[in-house]
């Protein structure tokens, strides 16, 4: 169910940047306040007739690489309805790392254990993980299905031919 193909609101990429906050900034995705120091990602657009800026924090510039991985791109603000979306629908999918990902994000990325923002660096080998599950279950199931329909194909001509006779 990813939400990418849903796209038609003609967004044009203006441009993103990793910068250093130099203040204060509200993560796009999260709504966690990005400290003075925190890297993040600056992203710059127009969409429906005005510029828009958009900036993520590196946690979730780290979780949306599952997105990237499994579904092939993104929507801005929409990052977390679809994880959420995926692990509602897709049981296949599920794993320990990208749940553990979903409860650090309603958490504001807080590990509940230290008190400490969670590294950045940790979201990102654990979502590489997760995707690599993920990808993987996705290419089995898209080989099932081309092999159902190659098999429909064939037992169609077969029943056809039966009918009809070769051509």
């Amino acid at each position: 169910m990813c939400m990418i193909g849903d796209d038609d609101c003609g967004w044009t990429n203006l441009g993103q940047t990793i910068r250093c906050a130099r203040k204060r900034h509200r993560c796009y995705e999260c709504s966690r306040t990005i400290e003075p120091g925190e890297r993040y990602e600056d992203a710059r657009g127009v969409g429906d007739g005005r510029v828009t800026v958009m900036r993520s924090c590196a946690h979730c510039i780290a979780a949306r690489s599952w997105l990237d991985a499994v579904c092939r791109g993104y929507l801005w603000g929409g990052v977390w309805d679809d994880l959420q979306q995926h692990w509602d629908e897709e049981w296949s999918l599920r794993t320990l790392d990208l749940g553990r990902v979903m409860v650090w994000h309603r958490r504001r990325w807080i590990d509940p254990a230290t008190g400490d923002l969670v590294d950045p660096r940790l979201i990102k080998e654990i979502t590489r993980r997760a995707a690599q599950v993920a990808s993987a279950v996705v290419a089995e199931a898209e080989r099932k299905t081309r092999e159902y329909w190659a098999a429909e194909r064939a037992a169609r001509t077969a029943r056809y031919e039966q009918t009809f006779g070769a051509a």
